[in-house]
């Protein structure tokens, strides 16, 4: 299989798997800006807000690393039959998961 074709089911996965993650927080590490800190997983605040935003962006990453890596051992007649429209619908879709879960932030 093309690198070049790999690079959308990229996008497509790390989108899909980011909404879960950054939802039920499944941080694959911590920064405590405050004290300089990294943590593993997702552990609560020590001195000031930690940011979880690394660790959400590593797990997802880590994931669709994982899925377009089974993707690429798929045989070619079976990738092409995937709809490139997926590539932008995709993430509009998380986008719009992640505006609705962080809607309470948007109306306080």
């Amino acid at each position: 299989m093309k690198l070049q074709r790999l690079f959308p089911v990229f996008g497509i996965a790390f989108a899909l798997i980011y909404a879960p993650v950054l939802y039920y927080n499944w941080a694959l590490v911590t920064y405590h800006p405050a004290i300089n800190t990294w943590e593993l997983g997702a552990v609560a605040p020590k001195a000031g807000p930690p940011m979880y935003w690394y660790g959400l962006l590593a797990t997802s990453a880590i994931g669709a690393v994982i899925v377009t890596a089974m993707v690429a051992l798929l045989p070619q007649t079976i990738t092409r039959r995937f709809w490139p429209g997926l590539t932008w619908l995709v993430p509009v879709a998380v986008l719009a998961f992640v505006v609705y879960i962080l809607r309470p932030y948007f109306l306080s």
